[in-house]
Formats: structure tokens, sequence, C-alpha cells
């Protein structure tokens, strides 16, 4: 399992929009609109993050490339990406997620669109994210039975992700 850092933005629109193109596979989600409808998707999310006008980035996106998984092991993509939001502190009790998969290239992998505004006002600030990710992954593959991968730079990495919530 390989997790990919993108950087937090503006657009819930272009994300969601991206996420839920043709080669598709929805996954989870905690939200109540249509998963597959980009315009819901988009007016619930930033219903949220309007609670924090002064939060100009609102939007987080990870993606993860695995090993070839059967669609018939949907159960264990859900959990590793609660599983994943858990690691990095996501509380998916408050902050809204969705999660696809995507199978247009030669690896499976899983995109995960969140907010970082919680559904009580809170902020998910996601520091040293690309640190937390690479630690994140990799025990999520021993815990899932993943192939291990390599850490930064081809090294096992020496990061703990968070595993407490901060205040």
């Amino acid at each position: 399992m390989k997790g990919y850092v993108a950087k937090s933005g503006k657009s819930f629109k272009n994300r969601v929009k991206y996420i839920l193109k043709d080669d598709h596979g929805f996954i989870c989600s905690n939200m109540s609109a249509d998963k597959n409808n980009v315009s819901d998707l988009t007016d619930e999310f930033k219903a949220v993050s309007s609670f924090r006008p002064d939060i100009n980035k609102p939007t987080f996106m990870r993606f993860y490339l695995f090993q070839k998984m059967r669609s018939s092991q949907m159960k264990q993509w859900q959990e590793i990406a609660k599983d994943y939001l858990k690691e990095m502190n996501i509380d998916i009790e408050k902050h809204q997620y969705i999660c696809v998969r995507h199978k247009d290239t030669d690896q499976d992998h899983i995109h995960i669109v969140a907010n970082r505004v919680g559904l009580d006002g809170s902020v998910w600030h996601g520091q040293h994210s690309a640190f937390n990710t690479i630690a994140a992954c990799e025990r999520l593959e021993i815990k899932h039975g993943l192939t291990i991968t390599q850490g930064l730079k081809g090294q096992k990495s020496e990061v703990s992700a968070p595993n407490q919530e901060r205040n």
C-alpha cells in the first residue's frame, strides 16, 4: 500500500468530480447525498465547511495504491479506508468523507476526499500529514495483510502517525 499525499484544497467540486469519473466504484462514505452526484456531494461538503469561513482550504484528498484486490473484498477496502482516517485522527463521526475505487490504471487504488471542517465546527489541521501517511500505511499493511512497501526514500519510516486526538 502506497499513500500519495495531495495538498489540501479549496474546491470540493473539482476533487469530487475527479473521483467520480467514469471508471469508479463506491466504497464508503458518511454523507447523505447521492454517492454518484457531484453537485449534491459538493453542496453537502460546502454546507459544513461554511461553518468555518476562516478555513481557506477545507478539502483533504489522498489516494492509495494497492496490490490487486478482488471486488469481493469490498469489506476490506472499507476497513482500510476507515482505519486510515482513524490513523490520521480524522473523526469519521464529525468529518464528512467519501471513498471510491479507481481501476483506470494497472494498480488498484482508492481516493478519499474529506472535509477538514467537522460537523461541530472543529478543524482537522493535518500537520505533518505526509509523514503520518507513510507511518499509517506501514501499520495498515501489517494489520490488513497487504504487501509491505518501502517508506520515505526507500527506507522504513521511523515516524509514528498520531494515535491520539490533538486539542
